[in-house]
Formats: C-alpha cells, structure tokens, sequence
C-alpha cells in the first residue's frame, strides 16, 4: 500500500510539474503575440488564448536546459516576459547580473505618484531590442531561473542598459560590474531612481507573485523605519520625526498604505507603549479600553472587523473611538439599570445589545435613555 501511495504521490507531482511547464510555455508564447493581441485583455487575447496554449506545449517540448546550453550562443527575433528575461526561439533566458522591478511592483515617483514601475522596466527592454535580434551566450543554470546568459542587441550589453537607464538592479555576485552603472542612473535620478522603490527581492518577499492594487488606497506614504535597536516603527506624515526617516529598503524599511497594514507587519508607533484597545462592538459603536479598564483583558482586537491598537488614545479618539465604559443593562423584570465601573457586579455584566443593552460615556446619556444607577 506505501508503495503504491508513494507511486501515485510521484504521479501527481509529475503532473503538477507538467501543468507547471506548459503555463510557462504558454506565457512564452503569449509574449510572442502581436502588441495588439498582448494588451487588448479582450477579444483578441481570448481567441488567440487557445492557440497561444498549444503554440506553448510545443515550444516547451523544443527547448533545451540551462545545463545542456551553458556556453552555447543563443541568437534569433526576441519576445519579453518582464525586465530582465527574454524569450528566444521559445527558449526562456534571464539577464545575467541584474534584477528588475516585478511585472505588476508599484514605486513613488519624484511627485511621490505612484506608478507602475515594472512595466516601464518591460517597456524599456523592448524599447532596448526594438523587434531587432539579440543575441546571448548562456552561462549558467540557476537552480530557481532556469537558463541565465548575457545578452545583447545592437551591439550593447542589455543588463548593463537596463541598470544605466534606471531600470533595473545588480543581482548576485556577476552583478558587481553594473555597480558604476547603478551610481550612475542613481546621480542622474534616472528609472526608478527619480522617486523611490523597493528592491525587487524585497517586493517578491513582501507580495509574492500576486498582483496588489492600490485602487482607492490612495499613496502608501507611511515610513515603516527599523531603528537601530532593530525595533520597527512607522510614522504618518506630519508626525515628527516623519521627515527624517529616509526609508532604506536594503534594511527591511517599506512604506505602508495605512496604519493596519503597519500592524499587521510587525510595526509600532514611535512613544509610549501601544496598548490602547479599540473595539468595534456589534451594533456598530466604537470603544477604546486602556490597562486597568474591566473590559481591557476580555477585548480581543480583531483586525478584520475594525478593531485596532493605538499608542495613543489621542489617535483612537481621532479615529472615532470613544471610552464609554458605563454598562447600561435591560433586567429581566423590564427595569434598565446602568452600572458604574466601580460597581461590585461591574465584571459580571454583559453589554447584549441584541437585548437592549448598550454602552454610555456619560451618565446623563444613560439617564436620558431611561437607565438608572443600579443599587449596589
């Protein structure tokens, strides 16, 4: 029986690993389609999907491994899959030295507007061949990228192009060549140097491979600073010492679209210790506990729901968050009593407001709603 699991475990992984190659195959042919048909997302990609799919099956099934074309020269009419790999007679290449900004990566521009970075690394590549042949010499197999080679067009390295156009960055130990070309691009404040990005490697680690839109979030203008002590803090603008956080993506530093996704990541707020707990209760009303309140250990912060922790309680009150710690309970007998937090039953009752019950901040709220001070 382990046996014939063991088998069918195999079984599946080398259909996993087919399916695997065939989408690559047919990104690689997708990438080889007329501009029009590339970018219409419509009617003209869709009919040239089915196509493009068994046009990929058999350009996978023609190519070759890294390891069978190390020191070979690959020559032919180039297609581009994103700014650092090229497609060449359905062969799939990657630049050697460099690394570029993702297909779908965001960076800030000198505007602090945000803009689609990797596809103006994309456009820059192609504007680099412009439909001509490139030729590349393979010359390793990378154990994650498959076949890498340095290539050419028109007579110039295209890795060291893309580095000196600003559009992408030295990688690994071949790019040490393009270090003078990157000081250069960043003098001039040329690509991606004119605003500010995130390395590659660091926004594959924070996002993976799944598109991330910024629709409605406005600009990600929050610094995410990892001090020296290795503490991670975040600062809004406007906030002081907002101006001087320059944010080093080499050390981890990012920028975030809003307070929740800092804390979700691990970041705090500069000063006292975050420990301020707003609740969004059932019926819609927001509350704020603080340490000592009754209702602070039982309160869990959902973030899902709304929930957030705030350093400051001027930053919850900001938000809409109120601290309304009297209870206002509907009794059995139909009488509405309001309990006090130094009330001997103050932990006992639960706020339902499914039943009547509610939160007051003041107790003339709780007098006007028609609650009574509860006898003790």
């Amino acid at each position: 029986m382990a046996a014939a699991g063991s088998a069918a475990s195999r079984k599946g992984l080398g259909r996993a690993k087919a399916w695997r190659h065939v989408a690559l195959a047919t990104s690689i042919a997708l990438a080889g389609l007329p501009a029009a048909a590339q970018e219409s997302g419509s009617t003209a990609r869709s009919e040239a999907g089915r196509a493009a799919l068994e046009a990929g099956s058999k350009a996978f099934a023609g190519g070759k491994s890294g390891h069978e074309l190390v020191g070979q020269t690959v020559s032919g009419p180039a297609s581009v899959l994103d700014g650092n790999q090229l497609v060449i007679n359905g062969q799939p290449i990657f630049l050697e030295g460099i690394d570029a900004p993702e297909p779908n990566q965001t960076c800030l521009d000198r505007e602090r507007r945000r803009y689609p970075c990797g596809e103006r690394s994309i456009d820059a590549l192609r504007n680099l061949i412009r439909g001509g042949e490139v030729s590349c010499k393979i010359v390793a197999q990378d154990k994650f990228r498959g076949a890498v080679g340095t290539c050419a067009a028109g007579g110039g390295d295209l890795g060291q192009e893309m580095v000196r156009r600003g559009h992408a960055v030295p990688y690994g130990p071949a790019g040490s060549r393009f270090v003078e070309d990157q000081k250069l691009a960043k003098k001039q404040k040329r690509g991606i140097w004119a605003g500010e990005f995130q390395l590659p490697t660091l926004w594959r680690r924070a996002y993976g491979n799944q598109p991330r839109t910024f629709a409605g979030q406005g600009l990600c203008l929050i610094k995410g600073a990892v001090e020296a002590d290795g503490t991670k803090r975040y600062y809004r603008p406007k906030e002081v010492g907002y101006d001087r956080v320059i944010v080093d993506f080499d050390k981890g530093e990012r920028f975030f679209c809003s307070v929740a996704e800092a804390w979700d990541n691990g970041w705090r707020q500069p000063g006292p210790t975050c420990a301020v707990k707003a609740k969004v209760l059932p019926d819609g009303k927001k509350r704020y506990f603080l340490p000592g309140d009754p209702e602070w250990e039982g309160t869990k912060v959902n973030y899902p729901k709304g929930d957030r922790w705030y350093c400051h309680v001027g930053d919850a009150v900001e938000a809409g968050f109120r601290r309304c710690l009297i209870k206002g309970k509907r009794q059995p007998n139909g009488k509405k009593l309001y309990f006090q937090a130094d009330h001997p039953k103050y932990k006992e009752v639960r706020v339902d407001p499914g039943g009547g019950d509610r939160f007051f901040c003041f107790i003339q709220d709780a007098e006007r709603a028609g609650f009574r001070l509860a006898p003790r």
